[in-house]
């Protein structure tokens, strides 16, 4: 047996607009059809999936932005250029 949670991410609305806008391709991800599941430790209080959330946040958020597109110019985290 696996002690893990799944996290399911879905993309949002602001989500979509930003990649929309990266190269007018018109492809964009759909919220029904695009997902990414990560497993989670396991947790039994909504305070411990808090805690896990705000632990895991930016390295999620910065995959699923990487996941689209690997430009880190257009992530605006500081970096100047395009990862390859």
């Amino acid at each position: 047996m696996i002690n893990r949670a799944a996290l399911i991410v879905r993309p949002a609305e602001p989500f979509i607009k930003w990649a929309a806008e990266l190269d007018g391709s018109g492809v964009v991800p759909s919220p029904t059809d695009e997902q990414t599941v990560y497993l989670i430790p396991s947790y039994e209080e909504t305070e411990e999936a808090d805690h896990i959330l705000k632990k895991i946040y930016a390295e999620v958020f910065e995959r699923e932005l990487f996941d689209w597109h690997t430009c880190s110019a257009s992530v605006g985290n500081g970096h100047s250029g395009c990862l390859h």
